[in-house]
């Protein structure tokens, strides 16, 4: 019997799996997945910061949002954790357009995916988590 999936579920997973990329794609290659943001690792300390923050957070953000995917009793709190976390990530991009100037394209196509998943998880949240 195939088992109905919903939209939360959907939801987290495929943020859990861009959350993954990154994460993954960070630890293992951080100097290849900054070049797209033209940002420039000079040293150990900013080689360790982009591990941490786009490597080990991300990834592991990831995997509690494919956990709350999977599992119903982490499904509201990784929902939130989304809501809550790419809502920074837009508020800081939309802060850097208004203070910094306008971005490349990248960091657009960054910006429409990020707001993407965050209002798609606020709306879920404000449902109720019903699907």
């Amino acid at each position: 019997m195939i088992r109905h999936i919903r939209a939360t579920q959907v939801c987290l997973a495929v943020a859990a799996a861009a959350f993954l990329i990154v994460g993954v794609g960070h630890l293992v290659a951080p100097l290849k997945m900054v070049e797209p943001v033209d940002i420039q690792l000079r040293g150990v300390n900013a080689l360790n910061e982009i591990r941490a923050n786009y490597g080990g957070m991300h990834f592991l953000m990831g995997v509690f949002f494919l956990a709350g995917a999977f599992l119903s009793k982490l499904r509201w709190a990784a929902l939130v954790a989304l809501a809550v976390f790419t809502s920074g990530l837009v508020l800081g991009r939309v802060a850097s357009v208004a203070v910094d100037g306008t971005p490349g394209t990248f960091v657009w196509m960054l910006l429409a995916g990020e707001l993407v998943i965050a209002a798609a998880a606020w709306f879920l949240l404000w449902r109720g988590g019903r699907d």
